[in-house]
């Protein structure tokens, strides 16, 4: 599963996978989960995403964000499967 970070100080995106939290490897600073998935993402255009993460960046200094990504119910520890 992909999860999109946004980077609330810097406005860098990073895609990852499999983690429930991300730095920045810019300024290295704890990134914001984006709301949506990460298809939602990718059928953006360019402006959409900039507009995004402007949005990111100013709700950031208004409002706690999402820093920790909760993984879907088939993760391993999650379900008991941690060996």
């Amino acid at each position: 599963m992909m999860y999109v970070f946004i980077c609330t100080d810097c406005g860098q995106v990073r895609m990852v996978s499999g983690l429930r939290e991300a730095k920045c490897p810019r300024c290295n600073s704890m990134m914001a989960a984006y709301e949506g998935d990460f298809l939602d993402w990718t059928n953006k255009n360019k402006e959409e995403r900039e507009k995004i993460v402007e949005e990111y960046k100013r709700r950031a200094k208004t409002e706690q964000l999402v820093r920790y990504r909760p993984m879907p119910v088939y993760d391993r520890k999650e379900c008991g499967y941690d060996y």
